[in-house]
């Protein structure tokens, strides 16, 4: 039984981060820096506090709550034995404390990270004067269809790109938008998913959700830019979202390269942001009248997959939808053909091995070889062999492999030590018999190395 972590406290001292800091509610961008003198740590909100706020009218969509009864549950909503459920108080939010909401999180970040980046998206029509609002999830309770950090840009014309999770929410977040881009004033506002706010939408989640919806996203537009341009060049970063509730609603964003982050004695907080950038997992700061969203801005890893046949393809279909860049490359012209990937897979044409000898690998490269043929294969492995890479999986049956491993050992290509770094044969024992099953057998071994830095491996013998 796995256990969960319990809530941490973060400590965002000074304006860099505390949500109360100096120059909190600024409507520009470097506000988040200013100020730069020690404040107290973040304490949590007390839940007197948070029904004043309430009773005070501060600006929600949602019905009254219905009685407590005791609900079911789909299965996968189930919590597991032991599991104890912590209920949070009404308006404070922080990082996602279950597998569940986790995986959301991720999940929302691919949504909006895949295809053409929603910072870009943001820079471009504001840069050009469209009128927009951007739609932010900063809170998510309960069973949602998104994690904190989901983002959708909503233009005046009713278009909308990325997701804040479909549905009514999407809906409600649609006509809020339409609301604020007339008025020129962000607004935040909770949506429950249950009780009659979903009535006449389906899934019904049961969970509540706190959004954003800012139209003066114009006025930090070359933050987003600076996000967009730090992922086109493989960059890792944060973008920090200070929003101060109530009438009026005041946003800040500004985008910090993790290469760039001051140190701690002159930006208070940049822990806390190194802290998000190794989770990978966006953060809400709650303070009494100010809160912080940081949202790590992680490049997608690259999945280099050499031999584009049908086990090739599958792959690629399958690795795009868990969040990894795709390049296939293969020596025919028929197997490289754009229309047999994902949009935005690259393909490459040529001798194998000599191209992935050029191709630049890195700690978060991924290399799978399902060549058509033991010579490409071996000739492909010695290319990647000593290079760094995250993964490096060959497909094979388990004599293939001890046959090529002799080889490598005995011709002075590999030692020992280095051919065990091979994950070969490729994939996880699942016992898979079909090209999908192959492919999700290898793609799970993929989001396990990924995720945990390991992976089971099938024996040899």
């Amino acid at each position: 039984m796995r256990r969960h972590p319990q809530p941490r406290q973060p400590a965002l001292a000074g304006a860099g981060l505390h949500p109360d800091g100096p120059g909190a509610g600024a409507p520009r961008g470097d506000a988040l820096r200013e100020g730069r003198d020690a404040q107290p740590a973040l304490s949590p909100v007390p839940r007197a506090a948070v029904q004043r706020r309430a009773r005070a009218g501060h600006s929600s969509a949602e019905p009254p709550r219905p009685p407590e009864r005791r609900r079911r549950r789909n299965a996968h909503h189930r919590h597991r034995p032991g599991h104890r459920q912590r209920r949070l108080p009404r308006y404070r939010q922080t990082h996602p404390r279950d597998a569940h909401s986790a995986a959301r999180s991720r999940r929302a970040l691919n949504v909006n990270q895949a295809g053409s980046d929603i910072h870009q998206v943001i820079a471009e029509l504001a840069g050009r004067g469209d009128r927009l609002a951007v739609a932010l999830v900063l809170g998510a309770e309960g069973s949602t269809p998104v994690g904190v950090g989901a983002k959708a840009v909503i233009e005046a014309n009713g278009v909308i790109r990325g997701t804040v999770g479909g549905g009514a929410v999407e809906a409600e977040a649609q006509r809020r938008a339409r609301e604020a881009i007339a008025t020129s004033r962000p607004r935040v506002f909770d949506f429950l998913l249950h009780g009659h706010a979903a009535a006449d939408a389906q899934p019904i989640c049961g969970g509540r959700m706190r959004l954003l919806v800012d139209p003066t996203a114009g006025q930090h537009r070359h933050a987003y830019a600076a996000a967009a341009a730090a992922r086109a060049r493989r960059e890792r970063g944060a973008l920090l979202t200070r929003v101060r509730s109530g009438d009026p609603c005041e946003v800040a964003v500004e985008f910090l390269r993790e290469d760039a982050i001051p140190p701690e004695a002159s930006f208070p907080g940049a822990e806390a942001v190194r802290a998000v950038l190794k989770s990978e997992e966006p953060e809400l700061f709650v303070g009494e009248r100010h809160e912080v969203l940081v949202e790590p801005l992680i490049p997608r890893p690259v999945l280099v997959i050499v031999g584009g046949g049908h086990v090739g393809q599958a792959l690629a279909a399958q690795a795009d939808l868990v969040g990894f860049e795709v390049v296939v490359m293969d020596d025919r012209p028929e197997f490289t053909r754009p229309e047999l990937f994902p949009a935005g897979a690259t393909t490459c044409c040529g001798p194998v091995a000599e191209r992935l000898a050029e191709f630049p690998l890195a700690h978060d490269t991924y290399v799978v070889i399902v060549t058509r043929g033991h010579q490409h294969d071996a000739e492909t492995l010695a290319a990647c062999l000593r290079r760094p890479a995250a993964y490096v999986g060959m497909i094979g049956s388990r004599r293939k492999v001890a046959l090529m491993r002799d080889e490598f050992v005995k011709s002075g290509r590999a030692t020992p030590e280095e051919f065990g770094r091979v994950y070969a044969p490729i994939g996880l024992d699942i016992g898979a018999a079909t090209v999908p099953e192959i492919a999700t057998s290898i793609v799970a071994q993929l989001v396990a190395v990924r995720r945990t830095g390991r992976a089971p491996r099938m024996p040899l013998c």
